[in-house]
This record gives structure tokens, sequence and C-alpha cells, in this order.
């Protein structure tokens, strides 16, 4: 055991200090703070987060925390009983302010390691707790028939059975003790689920993979808990494909002259109001835009920003999705929508599909969106303005970078919390021509 200091935090969001000439990474550590630590010599892979990320190579080990001899200035105490232990938080031992300052910093670090200096970042538009409006748990069976509920330990396949969980709003932090008396009933002896739930403007909307054996009792169950915990829809899907259980009404997103009925399990922005805040920068981008694509549209988040006096080619990979905006758009008779199912990563825009366009927005998953941006920065047409909203600081300091040297300038760049208490980090950059 070894008595080290921490000096700053890394990526993943761990402490960071140095041992023996060593840089030596802790989790769930401050900077000041002076700890205790049992080392680890086993290193890890980084394991993929979010839509995709990339990041497999091997990284340094992490070293166990046996006691806080001092703690630093910006170390608060953690409000969930199950940090430390549960992977779902990382940083819920750091300051509000300090997280903010954070997050920023890692925008401003991903853009140097590029060579781009020359860009103010904003403050960080900061997230809060109680707002996450989508989760993914994991249920199983353990020992007695009890069901364990929660999220993974980091780095290992070790599952903790949550109680709180204050990152989430409260309305689905509720359904979690239910959801265990449920599942207990029903899933066998090994037998794994994996839940995920998105919090619509109608309620909750819940899908449910598991191979449970299906029969009446089963569906009446789900039904029940459906009824009795006012979800707008339960769905379930196992061995025998996808079955709608409990479709009590419609799950439906309210966005300003658009509603949309996402498919189960649909990808939605996380924080509402990070959402309505994006979508509002995209209505100032597109403002007097004549033309505009939004790319990686999923189910029209951004899409819902674009004023209606554009003419709008909504695109995305993922065909329940997009079929989702088309009923929108119809139902909302927005004729100035274009929808198709493309995928970007294989088949970008071509320079002739981007000529006339007046703004493209992007939201690609973690992986980002080069293959689009090396089209953008070619020596072919160039559209005027690109706005581009970004899960991974890496990939889009890379895009960036290709951008930048196809004739573009970064004019803005704000980092949001969209992720509280997560070292991930959601960014909006909006480019012109130079």
């Amino acid at each position: 055991m070894s008595d080290v200091r921490i000096e700053g935090l890394g990526s993943a969001g761990d402490g960071i200090a140095v041992l023996d000439g060593k840089t030596v990474h802790v989790p769930f550590t401050a900077p000041g703070d002076v700890v205790r630590i049992e080392l680890s010599h086993q290193p890890r892979k980084s394991g993929g987060r979010g839509r995709g990320r990339p990041d497999t190579a091997a990284v340094a080990p992490k070293h166990r925390v046996v006691k806080l001899v001092s703690a630093g200035p910006d170390r608060v105490a953690p409000p969930c009983p199950h940090f430390g232990r549960c992977g779902g938080c990382a940083l819920q031992h750091l300051s509000a302010d300090f997280l903010a300052d954070w997050k920023r910093d890692q925008a401003v670090v991903a853009l140097e390691r590029r060579g781009i200096t020359d860009v103010v970042v904003d403050e960080t538009f900061r997230g809060g707790p109680g707002r996450r409006r989508r989760v993914s748990l994991t249920a199983q069976v353990g020992g007695r028939k009890s069901v364990a509920i929660g999220f993974h330990e980091r780095g290992s396949r070790n599952l903790i059975d949550i109680g709180p969980c204050p990152v989430l709003e409260p309305t689905l932090e509720a359904l979690i003790a239910p959801l265990r008396s449920l599942l207990a009933a029903h899933l066998a002896p090994r037998e794994a689920a994996r839940i995920s739930i998105n919090m619509t403007d109608s309620g909750a909307d819940m899908l449910l993979e598991a191979e449970m054996r299906q029969g009446a009792d089963l569906f009446m169950d789900l039904a029940e808990f459906a009824e009795t915990h006012d979800l707008a829809r339960l769905t379930l899907t196992g061995r025998d494909g996808e079955t709608p259980i409990g479709a009590r009404r419609q799950p439906v997103l309210e966005w300003p002259g658009l509603t949309i009925a996402p498919p189960p399990g649909a990808f939605l922005q996380t924080d509402r109001r990070v959402e309505a805040e994006l979508r509002r920068r995209i209505g100032l981008a597109a403002a007097g835009a004549g033309s505009v694509a939004d790319l990686f549209c999923g189910v029209g988040t951004l899409t819902a920003g674009i004023p209606a006096g554009a003419e709008v080619l909504a695109i995305d990979s993922a065909a329940d999705a997009v079929q989702a905006l088309r009923t929108g758009a119809d139902k909302a008779r927005r004729t100035n929508i274009t929808t198709s199912t493309r995928n970007l990563t294989r088949d970008p825009l071509s320079a002739v599909e981007i000529a006339a366009l007046d703004l493209v927005i992007m939201d690609p998953p973690a992986a980002g969106a080069r293959s689009q941006v090396e089209v953008l920065a070619g020596a072919g047409a160039q559209v005027p303005r690109i706005a581009y909203a970004s899960c991974a600081p890496g990939t889009f300091a890379r895009d960036a970078r290709i951008l930048i040297d196809g004739g573009y300038r970064l004019v803005s760049l704000t980092p949001f919390d969209q992720f509280h208490w997560s070292p991930e980090i959601e960014l909006f950059g909006l480019f012109e021509l130079a």
C-alpha cells in the first residue's frame, strides 16, 4: 500500500497521481485528495460506452482506495449509497462547480490534441440530479431466487443491486423496486433481463428484453404492472420476437410543431433541458436557411428545431426511427420534411447532394462522422454552415480538424453536462466557411 496525492482527473474521471515516477489512476478520487491505495497490476481493456464508443485500447490499471487520508477542496459527500460500487456514476464526489469546469476543460484538451487552439469554448451548460429521462437496467437472478436490478460494477460483470438512484427522474426511479418484484416471479435461475425505459411526454415507455417463458401468467402480470404504474407502453422482446403488452396509450414526444411516437427502445436525448437547449440552438443556426439536411436524425429531436420555412432532408440508418419521424411530420402536415433511411457512415451525402444546402446538422454516434465530414471538407460544393452535436470529444475534435483543414472555422463550441455525474460530455459546435 502507498499514499499518493491526486493531482488531477483523467478523461475517464479517474484521479491521476504519480508513484515512483509512474502515473497511476485511482477511481473515485478528487484533485487534492491524499489517499492510501492498494496497487493493482492488471491492465484492463477500456469498455465501449454510449452509442458505439470506439475505444478498445489497453488502459492503465486502476488502483483501489483503502483510506482517504485527507480530502481535496472540491470533494463533496456523494448522495447515493451505491456510489463507489455501482458503475452508473463516476463523479458524485465532486462539487458542481468543479464538475462543470472539468467538463469544459475536457473539450479544450480534446481540441488542443488536434492542434485547435483558437476557439473560445463556452462555459458548460450544467446538468443536475434527477434529470435523466432514459435508462438501461440489467436484472438477474441471484441466490434464493432473489433478483438484483441495477448497473454493473465498473470493469466487472458483477451486478450492483440498487435502491435509490438520484440521477434519474423521480418517476423513473420509482419503477425500480416494483420491477424487482415483478421479475422475481418470472425469471428462472441464472436468467437475466435487460430493461430500457424512456420517459416520454405521455408516460414511461418500457422495453423488456428477456428469454422468459411466455404464457398467460406472464402476460397478465406485465399488463397489471403497466396498469398499476401508469406506463404508456410495455413491450416484451425475447424468444418469440417482439410482443406489445399493456399499450395503454401512445408514447409521444411533444416538440414545437411536431409530435413523434417513438418506437420501443428509441434513442432519446438523456436530459430534457439539454434537449430543449440543443433545439433552440438549431433554430438559431437554421435562421434564414432555405435548405437543411439533418444527418443521423434519429426520431427527429433536432429536426423539430428547424424553422418550418426551410426544406429539410432528415436521414438516419434506423428505419423505425425514420418512420416515426415520417409519421409525425405527415400528421403535422410538415410537407417541408423529407425523410430517408441511409447508412451515412458507408454512404455519406455526396458533394452533388450537398451543393444546394444552406446548413448541415449532424448528431452522429460516438464514432463520429468522418466519412461525411471528409465530403463536406472536400474540393466540391461546400455548405456555408454546419451544426455538429457530439457525445465524444475525441471524435468531434478529429472531425473538427478535417473541417478546419477544408476551409471551415469553428465559431462556437459549448459543452453540455447531459450525463450528470458521468465523465461523458455532449458538445455542440457551429462551423462556418472561413
